[in-house]
Order: structure tokens, then sequence, then C-alpha cells
């Protein structure tokens, strides 16, 4: 009994318990660094991330005050998946990679333990810009309102990334519209400008002499051949509003040369110039398509002399036609 005190009263005993405790301490802190190792974490974070139950993307992602995300939150994500497949391994790979900028990064969010880091995926609203023409229009997301019978015609708003449905009421003229469309808001890469735009009622001409309004209204062109000009029969139905403008600039059907009867000579190049000949006259620049809604076009011209307009045109039965003044170009 007492040799057994005198063990424990000894100092090698008590240095041999703590050696012993130390060096537990460390094999388990040391498995603690290899299991729970960034690696580790990033591995497992890449396999949950691109899985299209949102419960499980939920259980890693955090907002930008590391507050889990909720998996409501997440739902426009995984239909993003479904229909896009190359986003779902884009979020893979911001995972693999342990992305630390942008809309999409790889955090420390907490300790496990107590002791050792947490990783997480940040996840940032995304910004992107929702437009229309129509008046007193409101807006929804996923029908949600974010706008209701309001004035502003244009809204920048915030999302997670994914896959949305937007919708538009509004009224255009006498008639009320409601417009829907989907969109994706990527988790990289520019945003899309969600636009609703509808062509307006065709306003009422009043009848008045061709070959006058032609001299007093200054054509940029010079087209004065009457061969060339439709009656207000043939045009009646075209649109004519040179104000609008939206995203859409597709020169599908424009480009190439277009001529009139009496030889008048309009090219659309690639490149964005123009050359017309007309009358002797030659005129040349720049154009830019800014607004476009199927076949009816605006076109911003920049001459050579720096002056700028804006003309509206119909492409129809391979004809180019400018619905102001009614003129018209076959394609050469």
């Amino acid at each position: 009994m007492k040799e057994k005190q005198k063990i424990k009263s000894s100092p090698l005993f008590w240095i041999i318990i703590t050696s012993c405790i130390l060096i537990i301490g460390l094999i388990a802190y040391t498995s603690g660094l290899i299991y729970f190792s960034r690696s580790r974490q990033l591995t497992a974070m890449a396999q949950k991330v691109v899985s299209t139950n949102p419960k499980e993307i939920s259980q890693i992602a955090i907002d930008q005050s590391h507050k889990p995300l909720k998996p409501k939150d997440l739902e426009p994500l995984t239909e993003l998946y479904q229909t896009s497949p190359e986003k779902k391994e884009l979020m893979r790979e911001k995972v693999v990679d342990a992305a630390d900028s942008g809309n999409v990064q790889i955090v420390k969010s907490g300790k496990i333990l107590g002791i050792y880091p947490r990783y997480r995926l940040l996840i940032k609203p995304i910004m992107f810009t929702i437009k229309t023409n129509l008046d007193h229009p409101s807006f929804n997301i996923d029908e949600n309102p974010i706008q209701f019978y309001g004035r502003k015609k244009k809204l920048t708003v915030k999302r997670l990334p994914g896959k949305y449905t937007f919708r538009c009421l509004g009224n255009s003229g006498k008639k009320k519209k409601d417009l829907k469309q989907s969109a994706v808001i990527s988790p990289i890469g520019e945003q899309p400008v969600i636009s609703f735009y509808v062509t307006p009622p065709a306003k009422k001409r009043k009848k008045v002499d061709v070959k006058q309004f032609i001299r007093e209204y200054a054509n940029p062109f010079n087209q004065e051949s009457d061969d060339d000009i439709l009656s207000f029969k043939e045009t009646k139905d075209l649109p004519n509003d040179p104000s609008l403008r939206n995203s859409n600039n597709s020169s599908k059907g424009l480009v190439g040369i277009w001529k009139q009867v009496k030889g008048s000579i309009f090219k659309f190049n690639h490149n964005g110039t123009f050359t017309n000949t007309s009358n002797g006259n030659h005129n040349y620049g720049q154009y830019e398509i800014v607004y476009r809604d199927k076949d009816y076009l605006n076109i911003q011209f920049t001459h050579s002399n720096g002056t700028k307009t804006v003309q509206p045109f119909d492409l129809k039965n391979d004809h180019l036609i400018e619905t102001n003044l009614r003129m018209k170009w076959k394609r050469a």
C-alpha cells in the first residue's frame, strides 16, 4: 500500500500520465485535422452542390450574413440544373476550385467541435434588369409580385442564381397585356435584361401629298421616286414608331444590298456600316438596330457628317420598307 502511494506521489508518475494525455490529445487533434480537412469538406460539398434536392444544397449553402439558405430559396437553382446541365457542372467546379471571389465562393463559417474550421458555400444574390414599354406595369417573379400597377417601366432586382418565370401585366393603348417568359440568372457571366415589349397600336395617319411630305420633312436618303413609294392602304397596318427601344439588335434579314426601281441603292454590311446612293448623292456611315420585333426594326443611322437619325423599317415580302415615308427597296 505504501509502495502504491509512493508511486503516485512520484514526479515520474505524473510526468508519464501527462505525457500520455498529451500524446492521446495530439493524436486526436491530428486525426481531426485529417478528417475535417478543407479538401475532405470540399469533396463532400462538391457532391451536395449538384443535387437536385434543394434540402441537400441548403446543408452547405449560406447567405452573405452566413445564415443557412432555406430549401425554398434554392428551388430555382435546382430547376436550372434540370434544364442546363452545364450550369450544374459550373457550380461543382466552383466548389472543387475553392473559388474565393464572385457570386459563388467558398468561405470559412464557424467551427467544427469548436476547433476545426467549417467551410460553406456562399451564394450571393445577382443583380439584373426588368423593363417594358407597357403602361402601368405590374411585375411578378415566380408569381411573387415585385411591383403592382406602378409607374416604373424599368426595375433593377436581385435574385439567387436559378431559373425563374417572369410575368408582366400592363396596358398597350386601350388593350390589357399579360406577358410571360422564363429566363436564367446565371451564377457567373453576364446577366440577361428581361424585356417585355409589344408593338403599340398603329397610329392613324392623315392623308397628305407624298411629294410635299418628302420635301418638307428632310428625308435623309433623298428618295423621291413615285415608283418606289407605297400607298397609304399598303402601309396602314405597318408599325412606325421610331421611339421604341429594346435589347434585340439582330440584323438577320437586313444585311445585303437593296435597290429601288429608279436605281437608288442601299447596302447594309455585317460590320455595322452602310452606304446609300441616290440621284447622284452618296451617303455612308454606321447603323445600329435599337429596336426589333420580328420583322419590324428601328435603325439608328450615324451619317458621315455626324448627324444621327432613327428610321422605322419593315421587312416584308422580300422588300425593305421605310414605314414613315412609305418607301420601299427590293433585295438585289
